[in-house]
């Protein structure tokens, strides 16, 4: 993907992961990690390699919280602008937080929610 100041990676989820815990500590092991965020080294090897497809925020959120990486950068791949947390400083698109079971949506992951969500949710479309 091409930004306004050049190539922006497009890293799945399960790197960004990886990428926290090794910010965190390049010597941490999978297991140690695990016993800090509250899950088995197995789940964080499963976590970080995409044998887990379906991804629990709680523990996302605890990535976060224990590594010190921005939460909605191990969720989207994008970071939180300051000045309007629902702003991707990364492509400069709207980010939006999930309501119910919609997922969080970027201008890269295809802008905003769908028409039909949006009826559901009272939201009007953008």
């Amino acid at each position: 993907m091409q930004g306004a100041g050049g190539i922006i990676p497009m890293i799945d989820i399960h790197r960004r992961l990886r990428i926290a815990r090794e910010i965190y500590s390049s010597r941490i092991s999978q297991d140690d990690f695990g016993s800090l965020i509250g899950m088995s080294g197995n789940t964080v090897g499963n976590y970080e390699t995409g044998a887990t497809t379906r991804l629990k925020d709680i523990y996302i959120q605890k990535w976060a919280e224990v590594t010190g990486v921005d939460y909605w950068w191990i969720k989207t791949g994008h970071a939180t602008n300051e000045n309007d947390p629902h702003t991707c400083d990364t492509c400069g698109g709207r980010t939006e937080p999930p309501v119910g079971l919609e997922p969080t949506t970027c201008a890269l992951q295809g802008g905003t929610f769908s028409p039909i969500i949006d009826i559901f949710t009272g939201r009007e479309a953008a």
